[in-house]
């Protein structure tokens, strides 16, 4: 029998690569504003969305864990801002973040993905936990998903518990019996670690460990190697 009955993931910079996708969401962004909002030209550019972006985030920071509805606020503020009715700035800004959301669902696989999650899936219930508002209905990776959670739904970030405890929930599992697989060190590793989760950690840059947290159960620098890398935890467990 195996000690370990599920497995979730962080998506962004776990299972891909957010670091073109999100520029790529703001340059299409910016480009429907300048064709249908011209005059947001004189007032904004992308730095400058941004940084209205933390500003609005300074007042409200509950919007942390909500970051679709802070993207949607900005665009109709600075729309509004430069000089357009409040009826075309909430049009608009949808309309600009829908083609945002299109970008931003253009990812870019690391090796062994697919591959990796098809084995898995096989022998274990696999979830996503994700502080970003990726959709899994929108990812080629949907298929091997069995549930899946963000902050949005939570109304929290990790490494706050709730994410973990949603996956919990869902499964009917206790902690002991799950692994938490993500590339970062406070948000996914030391919020999976107070969850009571084993973890992977995602390390395909080869960064050193911080050492203000205690390391993970085990440590990947491809995808290929997490199969292997939770064997040698469920070996582990059955040697306590």
């Amino acid at each position: 029998m195996r000690s370990i009955k599920a497995i979730t993931f962080d998506l962004d910079n776990t299972l891909w690569h957010i670091s073109q996708a999100i520029p790529e969401g703001e340059r299409r962004t910016f480009a429907y504003l300048k064709r249908h909002c011209p005059d947001i030209e004189a007032h904004y550019d992308i730095p400058s969305l941004r940084q209205l972006m933390l500003d609005i985030l300074k007042q409200q920071p509950s919007l942390t864990h909500q970051i679709s509805r802070l993207r949607k606020l900005a665009l109709g503020q600075a729309i509004q801002k430069s000089g357009y009715s409040n009826e075309l700035a909430q049009l608009h800004a949808q309309a600009a973040f829908d083609l945002f959301m299109d970008a931003r669902h253009e990812v870019v696989l690391f090796d062994y993905a697919i591959e990796m999650l098809d084995e898995l899936h096989q022998h274990y219930q696999l979830g996503a936990l994700t502080n970003g508002n990726a959709d899994i209905n929108r990812l080629p990776v949907k298929p091997f998903f069995d549930f899946y959670y963000s902050a949005e739904q939570v109304l929290s970030s990790k490494p706050n518990p709730e994410l973990f405890q949603a996956a919990l929930s869902h499964t009917s599992l206790t902690p002991s019996q799950c692994i938490h697989v993500g590339d970062h060190c406070e948000h996914d590793i030391f919020g999976g670690q107070q969850a009571g989760f084993y973890t992977i950690w995602v390390n395909t840059d080869r960064k050193p460990w911080p050492q203000e947290y205690l390391p993970a159960d085990a440590e990947v620098h491809c995808l290929s190697e997490i199969p292997a890398a939770i064997s040698d935890i469920e070996t582990s467990i059955k040697h306590r």
